[in-house]
This record gives C-alpha cells, structure tokens and sequence, in this order.
C-alpha cells in the first residue's frame, strides 16, 4: 500500500520525515518505500562514522549529525538498586574474552571510536534551530534512550509526531527517571501514544551460554529477557482520539500514519484508519483500492476488502489457527526460492535425547518419546537470517521434501525463543514421500525448520528430509 500512496501523488511537494538517533550504519532500509520523498535526520557519538554516512549520502534528502542526544536537565538516580544483569551475561563475557569494544567494533564502520561530547536536545533542535515538521522518531542508544524522549517531550506534544520505535531495556534502576520500559511506558502513554509491537531480546548467563542468535556476540536464543524494541503509535484510528489527546490531524498525516501502520506489519490498523477518515482524505487518494491493497489472499486467492469481509462474516472458523483455509496464505506464484537459504548439513539436536544424522545429503531425525517433543533444528543460514531482520513483517513459505519412516512429525518454522512456532504440519508415516509447504505470515525472528514428534506419548518418530527451501516475496 505504501508504494501505491507514493505514487499517487499524496506526497507531491511533501516529505515523511524520519528522525533516527543512534544511526550508526544508516537509517534502515525499510523507510526506502518513501523514496525521493523521505527527509531522514541522523544522530550519533561516533565522529568518524557521521563522516562516513555523510559521505555516502549522495543525492539523497539525508544528513548526519555527530551529536549525543538527551536532557540536559536529566539527572541520573543514585543510591537506588540495579537489576540489570547484563555483566553476567554471555554477550559481556564473549566481549572480555575477545578484548572487544561493542560500540567501536560492530556500530563504528570506520573502527576509529572516536566520540563526540556535545549534547543536543530534539526539542531545542526540531522546534527552534531547525524547524522541522517531524513524522517518525527512531531511539536506539544502548542506555539513554529514555534521556533522549525526556528531551524531546515538547515535540512529542505539542507537533504531530506519529510515531516512535524505541529500545527499551527491562532493568536497571529502580527509580521513577530511570532508563527502563515501565518509564519510557509511561512517558509515552501519558503524550497520547499506543504500543503496538514489543520485540523481546534474551541473554544467557555466562555460567551456562546459549547460542547467540546472529554473529555478534548479543542476544542468545534463551535466557532472560533484558531489552527490547517497542513500536509506539498515535492510535487515530479510536473514535474520540482527538478529543483525548485535543488535536486534529491534516489529511496527510492520515494518511503517513496509514503507511507506518503498513510498513511495520499492521494492515488492520491501516484499514481501521482509513475507514474512519474516509471522507477527510478522499481527495488524496482512492480509499477502497488501498483497502484491496491492504487485504491478504485465502487460499492463495486474492480477494476485494469487501469479499474478504464476507468470507469471515459467512465462516469464521476458517480463521482459527490451523483451519485448512489458511487465511494469509500467499500464492505460489508470488515467492522465489532463495538459494542456499536451509543447508541441510547445518541439521542439529534440539534435544540430546533426539538422534541425528546426515548421510548422502539427506537428514534423519528421530524424536524423544515424549509428545510435542523438539528433536531437531535446521537453522536458516547465517546470511539469510540476518536478511529476515527488519521493521516490516516479511511473509514466507517454507517448502521441505520428506519421507516419515516412523509415527508422526511435526514439522514448523520456530522462533528464536524456541517457544513460539508457525505454520505447523503434522505428517504421518503412512503418507509416503511428500513434500509441504508451510506458510508462515511474518518470518522475522524466526531461525529455522523444528521437527517434533506428534501427539502421542511414549512414540519414538523418525523423518528422512531430503529438501528444505525458504521461499520469500519476489
């Protein structure tokens, strides 16, 4: 939907303005949709790598700033308890033993750490030095994030922001002022802003590492939960939410807030928006084709917003969780595999009772006894799961080639906290070779294939996989 807006004309002689602090490495890929009309403002500490951004900027409407960004008026709590744990972690650990400065190392794309020392507000710098109208805050400082909105609170309620993506970190302080989810929380709720995705970060002690989840030395699959990234949003969408919050948004903002909804997985928000605020934008562009646009396919089918509307109204249980219908399943035509994205030799034990092994290219697997048991993992490949990062949900199929030779086997995409899965199929050792498909709504986060024994006690089950594929949008 997003493209489709841009290139109706709504964002003739306008911009979507980003502002991203803590942008080492370069404002993400994921705000490309805007284009030629994205204005993107970036701050950073580290003085060489602003240098080295700007100088890749090109002919793009972008600037780098070599600027801490906080309160000046912010005073650190003292003589308070520190929960974090993040010293007796794997990460800090990983990070002593290889003498290694985190910042310099993995954020600083020139290696010379050298950091700037003067500090700037967003409120003095947006509304005074540079005006600006300001559409999407993005924070991620490891440490001063809620310094950062503390400094921003006049832009935040006083002009339109629509949004703010934030890390935010589940310990530290214990204080009302401190840098922790339950103040950034607050903050932002009480300035007119909604939740609407929190993704969970894990780190293992160092007494018992887990294997971390990409190649940096971070967060690990298990273990504690210590950070995560939260995505706030104005929730315009409510009936009264200008009479809440006593503001009222342009046509535009509308429908910027519209493309946010869309950009990071939320069609359903979008939709509820532009319904409400049919008339208002009318004349900015066609509702009901974005309505369409936003509608996902049944059964590989693409549907009108109205027809897909009558399918759950005449059959809702085609909507429940493993209902054959599948509802977001998207047709075959629309993915491409990615090559080399599942090696079959990369297969290990998901639990040591499980057996495994590879021999003439094939994987064999054979599962505890236990029901829903995970015997093993077959891990996307490290350069593909660093592609599957992102804001924006990424829709997938996963195609395997299997033989069960014994019981049942579940076979779905597992996520990296080894709790969640998607897109489970149950296959017996009566159904001979076959291949499935499993499709899988938003595959980020996600690290691999799972088999599991089925849903039977005290069954040993066994697979041979023959082909596994990652199939992705083309």
């Amino acid at each position: 939907m997003t493209r489709h807006l841009v290139d109706s004309g709504v964002f003739r002689g306008k911009h979507f303005c980003l502002v991203d602090v803590g942008a080492s490495g370069g404002i993400g890929g994921c705000w490309n949709v805007f284009g030629e009309h994205l204005r993107g403002y970036g701050f950073d500490g580290l003085i060489k790598e602003v240098e080295r951004l700007n100088a890749a900027v090109g002919g793009r409407d972008r600037r780098y700033y070599p600027y801490l960004v906080g309160d000046k008026g912010y005073h650190k709590p003292e003589g308070v308890p520190d929960t974090q744990p993040f010293q007796r972690t794997s990460a800090a650990r990983a990070m002593e033993i290889q003498h290694c400065n985190y910042a310099e190392t993995y954020f600083d794309g020139t290696g010379a750490g050298v950091y700037a020392t003067e500090m700037i507000e967003l409120d003095q710098f947006f509304l005074r030095d540079h005006p600006e109208d300001v559409d999407f805050i993005k924070v991620d400082t490891d440490g001063s994030d809620y310094q950062v909105l503390c400094g921003a609170k006049e832009l935040l309620s006083t002009r339109q922001v629509l949004g703010v993506g934030v890390e935010s970190q589940f310990h530290g302080l214990v204080h009302d002022e401190s840098n922790t989810f339950r103040n950034i929380d607050r903050l932002l709720t009480g300035l007119g802003f909604s939740l609407f995705d929190f993704e969970i970060y894990r780190y293992s002690r160092a007494v018992l590492p887990r294997p971390f989840v990409s190649h940096l030395p971070a967060q690990t699959i298990g273990g504690q939960v210590l950070f995560g990234d939260a995505l706030y949003l104005r929730d315009a969408g409510k009936e009264g939410y200008e009479n809440d919050w006593a503001t009222a948004f342009a046509p535009d903002k509308i429908v910027k807030l519209a493309c946010l909804f869309e950009i990071f997985g939320l069609e359903d928000c979008a939709a509820e928006l532009l319904l409400r605020f049919r008339t208002q934008i009318a004349s900015l562009l066609d509702v009901d084709r974005c309505l369409d646009i936003l509608t996902p396919p049944v059964n590989g089918q693409k549907l009108s917003y109205q027809r897909y509307l009558e399918h759950f109204e005449r059959n809702p249980t085609s909507f429940e969780s493993g209902a054959a219908g599948l509802i977001l399943e998207t047709s075959c035509q629309e993915f491409q595999e990615i090559p080399g994205a599942m090696p079959l030799a990369s297969v290990r034990l998901a639990d040591e009772r499980a057996h495994v092994d590879f021999t003439d290219g094939v994987v064999g697997v054979t599962t505890p006894p236990d029901a829903w048991s995970y015997a093993a993992l077959l891990p996307f490949a490290e350069e593909t799961a660093m592609r599957l990062t992102g804001s924006s949900a990424i829709p997938a199929a996963v195609e395997v080639d299997l033989t069960i030779a014994a019981g049942e086997v579940g076979v779905c995409v597992v996520h990296r906290d080894f709790k969640q899965i998607s897109g489970e199929r149950l296959v017996r050792a009566e159904s001979g070779p076959r291949q499935i498909r499993l499709f899988i709504p938003d595959i980020r986060e996600r690290i691999g294939l799972m088999c599991r024994n089925g849903q039977s006690d005290d069954t040993v089950s066994s697979v041979r996989i023959s082909r596994a594929a990652l199939l992705l949008p083309r």
